[in-house]
């Protein structure tokens, strides 16, 4: 086994990307720390983007045959006052963005949180009426790869928001998409109870589809892959805030089809 240590700190002034992607057979073992610090109200936009397009402001993406997260990793955004907007547009097909991000064969320990310490400030996820399919939006994002043993055996997400913050999620006219504040995707996760965990603590959640198909809109979200072959596991899923924000709801749905809106969601993804 390679063992490996990665530290970064930064202001956001560019992503921090850790791409480490080896065709190597033996097992390749990152302990990775990521922190990042915004200074001010920021907006991270796709166009036109295709292909397995990612945007993210910390990001670990390791080989999905042998790529493993060690025990310990963290991956921190502390927003202070400010907002974050992840916005999909025209064209986008295919492709995510991410506050923090992490895809691996293997994670044995990733804690991804995001603070913010006062409002009122938007946590804003859009996907707008013109963005094609199979995209994705999360705060924090963690993927466990289909691969023969592949599993998430620790993993702790959180959204840490004040009173005045507000989580807002609205798809309009797509098919196939994703958004969440916090999401997982993989086959299989530890047995153990609370070794996975999601927890959003906001003052409030707006969640509006419009117009959709076959999408997915939750604050907490664990898509399981693999379909029959999926190997299961445990985790905990907690929605701490009000029910209706000062934009009058929580939910709301127009005109869409074979869609779903959840404060706390574990299911496959829509067929």
């Amino acid at each position: 086994m390679i063992s490996h240590t990665l530290s970064s700190k930064s202001l956001l002034t560019a992503s921090l990307f850790l791409a480490l992607a080896s065709s190597n057979a033996i097992a390749d073992s990152w302990t990775v720390t990521q922190g990042t610090t915004v200074g001010t109200d920021t907006t991270i936009t796709q166009t036109s983007s295709s292909g397995g397009s990612v945007q993210t402001i910390n990001g670990i993406n390791l080989n999905g045959s042998n790529g493993t997260i060690n025990d310990t990793s963290t991956q921190n955004v502390n927003v202070g006052e400010h907002a974050i907007t992840l916005d999909q547009k025209t064209g986008t097909a295919n492709s995510s963005q991410a506050v923090n991000r992490a895809s691996a064969h293997t994670i044995n320990g990733l804690t991804q949180d995001i603070t913010i310490t006062r409002g009122p400030n938007n946590l804003k996820l859009n996907q707008n009426n013109s963005v094609g399919s199979s995209n994705s939006q999360a705060v924090n994002e963690a993927i466990s790869s289909t691969e023969t043993g592949a599993i998430i055996n620790k993993l702790t997400q959180k959204i840490d928001g004040a009173s005045s913050i507000s989580l807002q999620m609205v798809q309009s006219g797509s098919s196939t998409n994703i958004q969440a504040g916090n999401l997982i995707r993989s086959s299989a996760l530890s047995t153990t109870a609370d070794a996975v965990t999601q927890t959003t603590n906001v003052g409030g959640t707006k969640l509006q589809q419009d117009t959709t198909t076959n999408s997915i809109q939750a604050s907490n979200a664990l898509i399981m892959l693999g379909g029959s072959s999926a190997a299961g596991g445990k985790i905990k899923q907690t929605f701490s805030g009000t029910f209706f924000d000062a934009l009058g709801y929580t939910f709301k749905q127009t005109g869409v089809n074979n869609s779903i809106q959840a404060l706390n969601y574990a299911g496959v993804t829509i067929p």
